[in-house]
C-alpha cells in the first residue's frame, strides 16, 4: 500500500505494529497533526505536535531551561512573579487584550529574527 485510499486503509496502517513501529512518537504525532487539521498540516504544526509529546524534552526544558534561564531573570526584573510552578504577570494594557497580544507578538518576532 503506497498511499491509503480510504479510511479503512489508513486504519489498517495505523494498527499494523510493524508499520507503526518506532522508538519515539514521531509517526503517530505526525499523523494526528495532519488528521486533526482536516488532512493538511505545516511542518511547524507537525513539529509542535511532536514536541508536545516528547516527555523527555519537556522535562528537560521544565527543569533545566525555564526557571534557571529566562524564569529567574524575569522574576528578578519584576516582569513575572513565581508562585510554586506558576509564573504570572500583572501587566495592565491600555489597549484591549487582543491588540496588546498582537503588538507583543509582533515585537517578539522582530526581536527574535
Amino acid at each position: 500500500m503506497d498511499r491509503p485510499a480510504d479510511f479503512d486503509d489508513l486504519k489498517h496502517f495505523i494498527l499494523d505494529r510493524r508499520r507503526m513501529q518506532m522508538s519515539h512518537v514521531y509517526k503517530p504525532a505526525m499523523l494526528q497533526a495532519v488528521l486533526q487539521r482536516g488532512g493538511t498540516a505545516t511542518r511547524e504544526e507537525i513539529a509542535t505536535e511532536i514536541m508536545s509529546r516528547d516527555v523527555l524534552q519537556l522535562e528537560h526544558y521544565r527543569r533545566k531551561v525555564v526557571h534557571p534561564m529566562p524564569g529567574r531573570r524575569l522574576v528578578r526584573d519584576g516582569i513575572l512573579e513565581l508562585d510554586g510552578d506558576d509564573y504570572r504577570h500583572y501587566v495592565a494594557s491600555p489597549a484591549g487584550d487582543a491588540e496588546f497580544a498582537d503588538r507583543f507578538a509582533a515585537q517578539m518576532q522582530e526581536t527574535l529574527t
